[in-house]
């Protein structure tokens, strides 16, 4: 897929696996740490990260976190393709997937066997640790992804902007 569409769709495929992955094994071993109890397994982590990816992919598809970071950008009056433009679209970029991630996955996961108590008892536990390592993630990867997606789709957002 080519053209704006296809830039979109690289980008949230692509963020979407690196969050998938990242978040599930720092939070895992977060959790791991503050109970002492090791849980992780291969098929854990792996039912983690599709289920993180199927999330992060919906949200990133409905929620249209880039237009709500540009428009903080312009509220904050930063440069247009300066880094504080970047910071703002990162930060709510990171937020909207650390919530959806976070409210998704534990939904999938607790609802049949916990509850919903039991579920939202574990999104408040895990939505500002989840929230942080999104938005840093979001931060590093964010710009790396989306330059390989302009050489993979053809299409530079920046070039308009020019």
């Amino acid at each position: 897929m080519k053209g704006p569409e296809g830039f979109a769709m690289f980008v949230n495929i692509g963020m979407n696996i690196v969050l998938g992955i990242l978040i599930t094994i720092c939070f895992d071993l977060t959790l791991q740490a503050m109970t002492g109890v090791w849980f992780m397994t291969p098929e854990v982590v792996i039912g983690t990260i599709l289920s993180s990816f199927c999330v992060g992919f919906t949200a990133g598809t409905l929620v249209p976190a880039m237009d709500w970071g540009m428009k903080l950008g312009g509220f904050l009056k930063v440069k247009p393709d300066g880094i504080g433009s970047y910071a703002c679209c990162s930060v709510i970029l990171g937020l909207c997937m650390g919530v959806c991630i976070t409210i998704g996955n534990f939904l999938i996961a607790d609802l049949g066997t916990k509850g919903l108590s039991g579920a939202i008892a574990d999104i408040t536990m895990a939505l500002p640790i989840i929230v942080v390592y999104a938005i840093v993630f979001v931060l590093i990867f964010l710009k790396p992804v989306q330059l390989l997606g302009a050489k993979v789709t053809g299409f530079d957002p920046s070039d308009i902007a020019a």
